[in-house]
């Protein structure tokens, strides 16, 4: 195990659990304007970069000798190794990132914010409790 990498994830869970924290706040707060919706899809945006980073920068501190690229490769990665139990859902976020660009198109972003509100915040909330049981245990290979 390299200290570095250990550090490294668990900064970034840090980060995770602050923007966790501001993605809860938008939603309990969460009215239809355009604007509130508007903040919850940027704050999802935040969790959802900071999720994949956090689940790829465990994994490689676990000395993971996969090519960790892209968010699928992450999710999957992480799925196999018991991090998520939900990959197809995770799967289906990444697909939902891709649309908060085009929340342009009004029914969309409804949609999008719906998503985001009913399944992924849970998610979030899952994977913050995976790692909330582990970050102060000490660290083995495998």
């Amino acid at each position: 195990m390299n200290d570095s990498l250990d550090i490294r994830w668990k900064q970034r869970y840090q980060n995770f659990v602050s923007a966790l924290a501001k993605l809860d706040e938008v939603h309990s707060e969460s009215g239809s304007s355009k604007a509130m919706r508007d903040a919850l899809m940027l704050n999802f945006i935040l969790c959802y970069e900071l999720s994949h980073n956090l689940m790829r920068d465990y994994m490689m501190s676990l000395g993971n000798d996969e090519q960790l690229n892209g968010t699928c490769v992450i999710f999957r990665a992480a799925f196999h190794k018991h991090i998520i139990p939900d990959g197809a859902d995770w799967l289906d976020m990444v697909v939902t990132r891709n649309e908060v660009v085009h929340t342009y198109n009004e029914a969309l972003a409804i949609e999008v914010a719906e998503k985001i509100r009913m399944r992924y915040i849970l998610l979030f909330h899952k994977l913050k409790e995976y790692f909330s049981g582990i970050i102060d245990r000490p660290m083995s290979n495998g």
